[in-house]
């Protein structure tokens, strides 16, 4: 299928839903240890936050007006955080803050045009709930699949690269979105 024809299908424009760079990302397989410290700052990142969390409902829980209806609070943030950080990210940025730190990006395996929506979140969804059940075992199959893809990556169709232009960076989109609702102007 032709690429014109790709985006038309899926019913996108490209990186950003506007027509800007409609076309393929442009980039190069991802190696091995730039996609590990991607998990690994993704893991920081999240864990920090749930932290912090935790952190504030164990000094608000002390407050007796407040009480136990904190921890509920820190729980239900716990479980939020940690089921839709990936899909959420993936969906709208084609990345996670580790990835797009990391100038990595999700793109579809067999056109390079970003990745569908619906594909990245499955994609995170099989992140979040297979790995630590699997003790990391989907991403460890790629050394014994044959064309050494993960097992998210098999069965969402997708791969990360390596970006090579700035207009594909996920992290200029997020620092973007992030300036814009904080209200700074650039």
């Amino acid at each position: 299928m032709e690429i014109s024809a790709a985006v038309a299908q899926r019913g996108d424009m490209g990186s950003d839903g506007n027509g800007v760079n409609a076309g393929p990302v442009e980039g190069y397989e991802a190696e091995d240890l730039a996609r590990l410290t991607a998990l690994l700052i993704d893991f920081i990142f999240a864990g920090g936050t749930i932290s912090v969390i935790y952190l504030l409902a164990a000094t608000l829980s002390q407050v007796p007006v407040i009480g136990g209806g904190v921890l509920f609070i820190a729980l239900t943030a716990n479980a939020a955080i940690g089921i839709g950080y990936l899909p959420l990210l993936y969906a709208v940025y084609g990345a996670s803050p580790g990835k797009a730190v990391m100038g990595l990006r999700i793109v579809d395996r067999k056109t390079s045009l970003p990745a569908a929506s619906e594909a990245l979140v499955i994609r995170g969804l099989m992140q979040v709930f297979l790995a630590p059940v699997f003790v990391g075992a989907i991403y460890w199959w790629k050394y014994l699949d044959g064309e050494g893809m993960t097992v998210h990556d098999r069965v969402t169709q997708t791969r990360v690269i390596v970006v090579t232009r700035p207009e594909d960076s996920p992290l200029l989109r997020m620092r973007r979105d992030l300036l814009a609702a904080l209200g700074i102007r650039r």
